[in-house]
C-alpha cells in the first residue's frame, strides 16, 4: 500500500499511472532523488572527515593529497561536473554547473601554483554545500507541486 495515495503498489505500472495520474509517479521519482542526495551527502561528508583526518596525519606529497580529495568531491560533484559538460556539449556553457565545476576546480589546482596553498578541503566543502543547496530547491520545487 502506497503511503502517499492509499493505492497498491503492486497495480501493473500503467494501471498505477492511469489510477493516480502523472503527478504521483512524478511524487515518488522526486521522492527518490531527494533520498539519493541525502545518501551521496552523507557519504561524501563523511569521506570528507576521514579524508582530512588522514591529510592531517599522513605526511603526503601534493598530488597525493589532490587523489584522496578527490574522492568525496566526485561523490559529492559527479552529477555536477556532468551537467557542466553536458550543458557544454549543448551550448549552454554559462550555467550553475559549469561555475561551479571551474571554481572548485580551480581551488583543488590552486595549490599547484607557485606559492599556493592547497584548498582541497574547500573545494569538497564548496560542491558539498552546493549540493545541500539543491536538496533544499528541489524540495521547495516539490512542495510547491503539491500544493
Amino acid at each position: 500500500m502506497c503511503k502517499h495515495c492509499n493505492c497498491n503498489n503492486n497495480i501493473h505500472e500503467s494501471e498505477h499511472y492511469n489510477h493516480q495520474g502523472h503527478e504521483h509517479e512524478h511524487h515518488h521519482e522526486h521522492h527518490g532523488e531527494m533520498k539519493e542526495g541525502i545518501i551521496k551527502i552523507s557519504v561524501a561528508t563523511v569521506l570528507l572527515v576521514a579524508t582530512a583526518v588522514l591529510d592531517h596525519n599522513i605526511k603526503m606529497l601534493m598530488w597525493q593529497r589532490l587523489v584522496i580529495y578527490l574522492v568525496p568531491y566526485l561523490v559529492v560533484g559527479f552529477g555536477t561536473i556532468r551537467e557542466a559538460l553536458e550543458g557544454i556539449a549543448h551550448g549552454n556553457m554559462f550555467n550553475e554547473h559549469f561555475l561551479m565545476t571551474i571554481a572548485t576546480a580551480g581551488a583543488l589546482a590552486i595549490g599547484f601554483m607557485p606559492n599556493g596553498e592547497p584548498e582541497f578541503i574547500e573545494a569538497v566543502f564548496v560542491m558539498l554545500f552546493f549540493q545541500v543547496g539543491e536538496l533544499f530547491e528541489g524540495y521547495a520545487e516539490g512542495q510547491s507541486r503539491k500544493s
